[in-house]
């Protein structure tokens, strides 16, 4: 084993640190520019030491020749250690970006626990309109005449009719700020919508529409065993605590909490013909749906089933739930409030930190799967905005453009809503070509993004993130290579042409005589 200087540890160990640090912390933007900065380091500081020493030598001394001569000869000699050190380095560096950005990154973030304030001294909480206590779901911000449809109704091309008192809820993109929206409706009988309409900035506007609690902020079962009710919190500064309201699940005899939803990203209490009630809890893209008996004063899962519970067990039920939520995992599920559509929803990482999801949707009474876009770039997010429909809006991974769809299974049809660079939704069509759809519909929308190609559809391998210590190592070997070999005529091209040395001045001779 050579005897290594303890400069040429140190030196040693900062060559192995530093991209196993630079890799994981760096934006993917610029991980391949650090990577290639890093490999040819070496020459970036031989061409500095060569700088400096053309400036502190005399001049002449130093020629351009036998810089470039020493490079070929020392490249041959410290490629090959510098080449698996920054493989070992750069490796590493990609195992730890793999594991410190595992988690997976959902678009819903879990509401903090509201807190009680300090004491402020007595005074009187504000009283919000009912439609803000009750609730409200962020639904667009955009330009004025943009061919926003909301319940499949273009906004724009209606009549706003008044439908209530204005509301106070936050811009879309920035929830420090709170506005006044006025409540309207348009369209009538069973197609009819309401939403909350404000103009945030000159031609800017922001719509919310309703959650299903806005139409009952408490009530009961009809024997009064459970009862229910929404809240925004505490108040903190003269404002609620949070922005959507949390459901409450109360004993109808004692006032115990059953449940509590504040910890969740959305929580509600969904009525049901049968007498029974939904609990319907959302957190990171994972729904769970529970079924409570009021008669029996019992509740089941109604996603996954088993048997009946009773109604003591439930809050443990539910903050089980809650913590099964919080964990990473590839899968996600989303329910319908009513549990006859399911949604199966796959992230796949299709690159460093980059994260596509596609959906599964299942008819649940049929099992009959409508639609497949696992193993694909495809990414949704999924809404239900009525019974026995799901929403999806769509982009693609490696193209331009969105697109929105909504699935109608009562009636086996869809409707592309919305379509980049298109005004209006697309007729509808039967649902068992919606594939076929989606496809015709993304070449239009990246026709209309401003794409010269299409680029080609890439199934992501599952040795993705070690692709670019892959490609490094082969430019290391081609670098040896064309090194060595560059030496090696060099060193070929002097010996064909090396001149014999000739004396300028005859060498003086002593000459001793020669003893018998």
């Amino acid at each position: 084993m050579p005897n290594l200087s303890n400069f040429e540890v140190v030196i040693a160990i900062v060559a192995l640190a530093l991209p196993m640090i630079l890799i994981p912390a760096m934006p993917r933007r610029w991980l391949g520019r650090t990577i290639l900065l890093w490999v040819v380091s070496p020459v970036i500081g031989y061409v500095g030491v060569l700088a400096w020493e053309a400036v502190t030598r005399p001049a002449g001394s130093y020629g351009l020749g036998n810089a470039l001569y020493g490079f070929m000869l020392i490249s041959p000699l410290l490629a090959p250690p510098w080449a698996v050190v920054c493989l070992i380095g750069i490796g590493t560096g990609f195992l730890f970006r793999r594991m410190f950005r595992r988690r997976i990154p959902v678009a819903e973030a879990p509401r903090s626990a509201p807190f009680a304030p300090r004491s402020l001294g007595p005074r009187t909480p504000p009283q919000p309109p009912p439609l803000f206590m009750a609730g409200w779901r962020s639904a667009h911000v955009g330009f004025a005449k943009d061919g926003l449809a909301l319940g499949g109704r273009d906004v724009w091309a209606e009549e706003w009719r008044p439908a209530g008192e204005p509301v106070h809820l936050p811009h879309p993109a920035h929830p420090k700020q709170i506005h006044r929206y006025e409540v309207f409706e348009i369209g009538t009988g069973p197609g009819m919508v309401r939403f909350a309409a404000g103009e945030l900035s000159n031609g800017v506007w922001g719509f919310y529409v309703s959650t299903p609690e806005t139409e009952t902020a408490r009530g009961s079962s009809a024997n009064g065993a459970i009862r229910y009710e929404y809240s925004l919190g505490e108040t903190i500064h003269d404002r609620y605590d949070g922005i959507a309201a949390s459901a409450l699940v109360l004993d109808g005899a004692t006032g115990e909490v059953l449940a509590d939803g504040s910890a969740w990203f959305r929580s509600r209490v969904i009525p049901q013909p049968d007498g029974s009630l939904f609990l319907h809890l959302s957190l990171n893209a994972r729904d769970s749906l529970l079924r409570l008996d009021p008669e029996a004063r019992s509740f089941r899962d109604q996603d996954r089933g088993g048997p009946d519970r009773p109604l003591a067990e439930l809050a443990g039920v539910v903050e089980a739930a809650r913590l099964a939520a919080l964990e990473p995992k590839p899968r996600m599920l989303r329910l319908a409030p009513d549990g006859l559509i399911r949604v199966e929803i796959e992230a796949v990482e299709w690159g460093n930190s980059r994260w596509v999801y596609s959906p599964r949707v299942i008819d649940v009474p049929t099992g009959r799967v409508v639609l497949d876009l696992w193993n694909t770039d495809w990414d949704a997010n999924v809404d239900f905005p009525a019974p026995r429909q799901v929403r999806l809006g769509f982009r693609r991974y490696h193209e331009g453009g969105a697109l929105s769809a909504a699935l109608d299974l009562e009636r086996g049809t869809y409707q592309v809503t919305s379509e980049y660079g298109h005004d209006g939704p697309r007729p509808e069509a039967p649902l068992a070509g919606i594939v076929a759809g989606l496809e015709e519909s993304a070449a239009r929308t990246f026709t209309a993004s401003g794409w010269i190609a299409r680029k080609p559809y890439i199934v992501p391998k599952p040795w993705g993130a070690w692709r670019m210590g892959l490609v490094v190592f082969v430019i290391f070997v081609g670098a040896f290579v064309a090194i060595g070999g560059a030496a090696y005529l060099t060193e070929r091209y002097k010996a064909a042409h090396r001149k014999p040395p000739v004396l300028d001045t005859v060498p003086h001779f002593q000459f001793q005589p020669i003893r018998p």
